[in-house]
């Protein structure tokens, strides 16, 4: 049984340690500049769209010519809009 050991990993050298550390901390800051950005970038498409704007009731017909919102598409010879099909157009 003794030769179907493995032999043991020598223990890592002050310079690979630091090597280690060095690459932990470079990693933490670049995931940090990352993720700054991507929040900032959040707030900036944020800020263009304020959620207190005035909402149109659905099913209103639109400023273009009175069709509905969605798009259009044709399935099995017949056509359909996906405005229907998400009950924009019902009324209850």
């Amino acid at each position: 049984m003794g030769l179907l050991k493995r032999p043991k990993m020598p223990e890592p050298t002050a310079e690979e340690l630091a090597v280690t550390a060095r690459q932990k901390v470079a990693l933490n800051k670049e995931i940090e500049d990352e993720e700054k950005r991507l929040k900032a970038l959040a707030r900036g498409g944020l800020g263009t769209r304020s959620m207190l704007a005035a909402a149109t009731p659905m099913g209103n017909k639109t400023k273009s010519g009175g069709k509905k919102r969605g798009q259009t598409f044709t399935m099995f010879g017949q056509t359909y809009n996906t405005a229907d099909m998400m009950g924009a157009g019902k009324k209850s």
